[in-house]
């Protein structure tokens, strides 16, 4: 699917397209909502899968407020808490090969979830009807376990667990035997803006470009280092297991690529030229050239694009 926009917008066309598509991601999050409670008290989890920056932390938050409105409490599991401390996962990497090192850490196959920890907390969750669940709480700046969350529940709550992991097969089977509904959220189209067409893989490195520069202080030539092997880990570790899943999300706004491309220049620019990725870098802002742009201060207070700009 190709979903084509002009390349000349006007202010008042801007605003159009911003509300136009959050309204339509707000739908989709709604009658997921409404395909799930229509299943009955029983489903106490959902599991939330996606690739990097496909939106999965805000849908998690948009969905549990739609829960909440519809009268049942919701809580979000990250499981990204789950992760080994940095320095174990450092260590594997070191011990993997010449090319292991902090700079090549693996952050991404089942093997960085802890998951005997994660075992006990869906147990807890299925097997008590109230109390107090506690799960580990990863602080991301020290790369290690701070303390742990607790969340106290009657038993008729339903839980979010919202992670790249989801669909690991070694996470998926601790839902097997529960009553869980899974759905799995990505950029499902292409954007074609003019004569440039921007495919879904494309649209998530430049939201990632633009995320990790100010939400992880990431540089870009630090985040196109890691690129590859994200994606490879996404094409060993998801896409073979998106088949079985209940319900799908996409998260293609017709603004993505516009509304990033201010951002992108002034992080690509930043790109030394005697980088690696200097080329790579120089590519991505040519084809930016010459791009309208839809001003980020259009967006709701509530929009799935809080996640990236």
């Amino acid at each position: 699917m190709i979903r084509r926009i002009p390349s000349n917008i006007s202010a008042e066309s801007a605003a159009w397209i911003v509300r136009r598509s959050d309204k339509r991601f707000e739908n989709r999050l709604s009658d997921v909502v409404g395909f799930i409670i229509a299943k009955g008290p029983g489903i106490r989890a959902v599991t939330l899968c996606g690739p990097t920056c496909s939106g999965k932390t805000t849908a998690s938050s948009m969905l549990a407020s739609e829960f909440e409105r519809r009268g049942r409490r919701a809580h979000i599991i990250s499981i990204d808490d789950y992760y080994f401390d940095r320095n174990v996962l450092i260590g594997r990497s070191l011990s993997s090969g010449p090319d292991g090192g902090e700079g090549k850490i693996d952050f991404d196959s089942p093997d960085t979830i802890d998951i005997e920890a994660l075992t006990m907390t869906v147990s807890e969750i299925f097997e008590q009807k109230c109390g107090r669940v506690e799960y580990p709480n990863y602080d991301f700046l020290d790369g290690t376990r701070k303390g742990s969350n607790v969340i106290e529940t009657d038993g008729s709550d339903i839980f979010i667990f919202e992670g790249i992991q989801a669909l690991y097969p070694q996470v998926s089977s601790l839902f097997a035997a529960y009553p869980t509904v899974s759905l799995f959220i990505n950029v499902r189209g292409s954007l074609q803006i003019g004569h440039r067409i921007f495919n879904r893989n494309r649209i998530r490195l430049l939201r990632r470009l633009v995320r990790d520069y100010y939400r992880r202080s990431a540089t870009a030539a630090e985040t196109l280092s890691l690129w590859e092997s994200v994606r490879e880990n996404e094409d060993a570790n998801i896409y073979p297991y998106t088949g079985n899943v209940d319900y799908y999300l996409d998260s293609l706004m017709d603004y993505d690529v516009v509304m990033l491309k201010p951002y992108l220049e002034k992080i690509l620019a930043e790109v030394p030229e005697d980088s690696g990725y200097a080329l790579e870098a120089g590519a991505i802002l040519e084809t930016l050239r010459g791009l309208p742009v839809i001003d980020s201060s259009l967006i709701g207070e509530k929009s799935l694009y809080h996640e990236f700009v």
